[in-house]
């Protein structure tokens, strides 16, 4: 820290001392730079704390307080209505599934690209929200998960219909285990998807291998997907110990790309989860 007295003119001036030479003159805006460069270190400390430690963080909450009906509002104002129950993970929304909503929220206004009119594909979708929220967005959503999942799921596209209805797109569910090639995932006629989402979709090495299954699967089969089809990957660091194995297995054979925190909503974000892209490897690159 810089101390002194102001002359006449417009320097900070050393206290002269009789037996020292006189202090070199310092430009006061050095002082203000000084204490801009600790302003903005204090904001990056207190940003990475806001991040590790986000008011949002429903995976830090007690399960039994989390049974209830989960309210989430979009960013033009709309409530969905997600109706939480059941003891396996995907009976609950969870901090990851949040911080990539927001994130689509934010590609669809920005362009990048809109969502309405898109085919979107949900592997794994738990209570729904995701593909809800993509559907509220104007997209035409197949949601999937294990047939008594895919079950409960339905319930909140029922819930939630006319929202999605007023934003233009449409959301149904269906049951899709991962591993079975010969599932039906979409309608005789209808195009390939445009897009696949999947959020908080592996734990254990074990689902980690399954899901990979299922991109092969999806990947591969031109009736599902097309050439420029692309996954949007999200999860949480946290006791996922699958995460790592996944994403090692997935860049041999896949091209992924980690989104980072500047595409994404700054208000919801936390430095526990990851979002990726997974596209096939180009012909050049394989």
């Amino acid at each position: 820290y810089l101390s002194g007295t102001e002359g006449t003119d417009g320097y900070l001036a050393m206290p002269d001392a009789k037996d020292k030479p006189k202090a070199k003159k310092i430009p006061l805006s050095l002082e203000d730079e000084l204490k801009k460069c600790v302003k903005k270190s204090q904001s990056r400390i207190q940003q990475k704390y806001e991040r590790q430690n986000v008011t949002w963080d429903v995976n830090n909450m007690d399960r039994s307080k989390r049974l209830q009906t989960f309210e989430y509002k979009t960013n033009a104002g709309t409530i969905l209505r997600l109706k939480q129950g059941g003891e396996d993970v995907g009976g609950v929304v969870w901090t990851a599934t949040i911080q990539f909503s927001k994130y689509l929220e934010r590609r669809h206004e920005a362009n990048c690209p809109c969502l309405k009119g898109l085919r979107v594909l949900e592997l794994g979708c738990g209570t729904g929200m995701v593909g809800i929220i993509a559907g509220a967005l104007g997209a035409k959503v197949t949601i999937t998960d294990l047939p008594h999942v895919a079950k409960r799921a339905a319930e909140n596209v029922e819930i939630n219909k006319e929202s999605v209805r007023k934003g233009g797109g449409s959301v149904k569910a269906a049951p899709f285990t991962w591993g079975d090639r010969k599932a039906e995932i979409v309608d005789v006629g209808e195009p390939a998807f445009d897009m696949i989402l999947a959020a908080e979709v592996v734990y254990t090495k074990e689902s980690a291998d399954l899901f990979l299954d299922a991109l092969d699967h999806v990947f591969s089969d031109k009736k599902i997907s097309h050439e420029s089809t692309e996954l949007l990957l999200a999860g949480d660091q946290r006791g996922r110990v699958g995460r790592k194995a996944l994403l090692k297995a997935a860049i041999e054979k896949y091209d992924v790309r980690e989104i980072p925190s500047s595409e994404m909503d700054p208000k919801w974000i936390s430095d526990n989860v990851q979002l990726h892209t997974i596209r096939p490897k180009s012909k050049a690159s394989s």
